[in-house]
């Protein structure tokens, strides 16, 4: 027969590109599952945020102190404060009774929002709506009572959850079997558009952060 020609020497079989095109398709799919999961944790663990810094808040108050982190619930400062006002009133030394009383309405309503944290792991998104109406409902607190440092970080926190929301809608039909990976093209993002998204989320923190501190700044100035 004729010369036989080197296995290394002949070409790749013609859907050899194609395999390996399906197998990164594959990759990139898998992928933005993964970074959908993550996306709907995050998004629920907010509530586990709001919950502990609004008690962290409280206990401050309780404590004396004057300064409040921003992240937590106006409704529960609204709590403290009232109550600290009508102990006042009654010429009770606080804290007393009644700001212990408050403080566990504080420990009630921080706790709904942790379960509600907890059954939005759990991909339970009518409570994760309701989580979401209910702090948009703080947040008007925070205005009315024109704190605009904590409306602005609620509102922050507000994308951050329509963010999570967004990712069990998506997640859902293929967690159920009823969709197969392939709806998931939509989140596929190449390297070049997670770099300029990481880059959009690292200024915006930065400029929250910044106007927080400013905030502060007056804050402590005005009272000196």
């Amino acid at each position: 027969g004729g010369k036989r020609v080197p296995w290394w020497t002949k070409e790749l079989p013609v859907d050899e590109p194609q395999k390996s095109q399906g197998l990164e398709d594959t990759t990139r799919l898998l992928e933005a599952k993964l970074r959908l999961e993550s996306r709907a944790k995050n998004g629920a663990s907010w509530f586990y945020w709001i919950a502990g810094l609004s008690i962290l808040n409280s206990i401050i108050l309780i404590a004396g102190g004057s300064f409040t982190f921003i992240f937590g619930l106006a409704f529960t400062q609204v709590i403290d404060v009232f109550a600290a006002l009508i102990e006042a009133d009654l010429g009770i030394n606080s804290p007393g009774i009644i700001t212990f009383l408050g403080f566990g309405l504080d420990l009630a309503v921080a706790g709904v929002f942790a379960a509600i944290g907890y059954l939005g792991r759990k991909r339970n998104r009518g409570i994760y709506i309701l989580g979401g109406v209910l702090y948009a409902g703080d947040a008007l607190v925070s205005l009315l009572f024109r704190h605009w440092l904590g409306a602005l970080f609620h509102l922050f926190v507000l994308l951050g959850l329509w963010g999570g929301m967004r990712a069990m809608r998506a997640l859902a039909p293929v967690e159920a079997g009823a969709a197969t990976i392939e709806t998931l093209r939509p989140a596929m993002t190449n390297p070049e558009e997670q770099s300029r998204s990481r880059r959009r989320i690292a200024f915006l923190v930065a400029a929250i952060v910044l106007v927080c501190l400013l905030g502060y700044v007056i804050t402590w100035l005005q009272s000196r």
